[in-house]
């Protein structure tokens, strides 16, 4: 398996003189599609209605519980990254610490699964699993991941969804539905019309 993980991403990584548009894409990929999914995300939340909101919030907390999870397994199992063991080429910086699974790939693949197991929020869902595919190869193309890494990331995150979406009288009982009432109240304390935020 470690032979097929170090032979595939041999075939990912960037060459030693790659393309500057390439490698300044992959950059931008690897370091600010997250933050841009995120703020998708809110903006999401604040012009959708109740369902959106739901599909939301079932994303924040399967990409909360698949990064828990992943801090657990790197906590006891260490796998080297690849400029640790002086393998492919670099250009990402990155700290000294456990590839598998990949931080990056849980969250945008949690992300992802809990949006496309909702029909409203579909579509969105199959947008995003291209933006987390451009993530995943970003990260192995600089350097600072093996495929491997992804491929766990993605089972993390199927486990995590699929906890967090077999839960939902529970999590909209105990945690959506108080949420989505203070979130109301908070839009109709500030005046703020139902056209820029609709009521949950």
């Amino acid at each position: 398996m470690e032979t097929l993980n170090y032979d595939i991403f041999a075939l990912i990584n960037a060459p030693a003189a790659p393309s500057q548009y390439v490698l300044v894409g992959a950059q931008f990929a690897a370091k600010w599609l997250i933050y841009l999914t995120g703020l998708w995300m809110v903006i999401m939340w604040i012009r959708s209605g109740r369902a959106m909101r739901t599909a939301l919030l079932d994303s924040a907390f399967a990409a909360a519980l698949g990064l828990g999870l992943s801090q657990v397994i790197s906590y006891f199992y260490y796998h080297p990254r690849p400029f640790e063991i002086k393998l492919g080429n670099q250009f990402l910086y990155h700290a000294t610490e456990s590839s598998f699974p990949s931080d990056h790939g849980v969250i945008m693949f949690s992300i992802t699964l809990a949006l496309l197991m909702s029909r409203v929020s579909r579509p969105w869902g199959s947008g995003l699993m291209l933006v987390s595919l451009v993530i995943v190869w970003s990260r192995v193309y600089l350097g600072v991941h093996f495929p491997l890494d992804m491929a766990g990331a993605f089972v993390v995150a199927l486990f995590s969804v699929l906890i967090i979406t077999g839960l939902p009288g529970i999590l909209d009982k105990f945690i959506y539905s108080p949420l989505l009432k203070i979130y109301d109240a908070i839009l109709n304390i500030a005046r703020i019309p139902h056209t820029i935020s609709p009521r949950s």
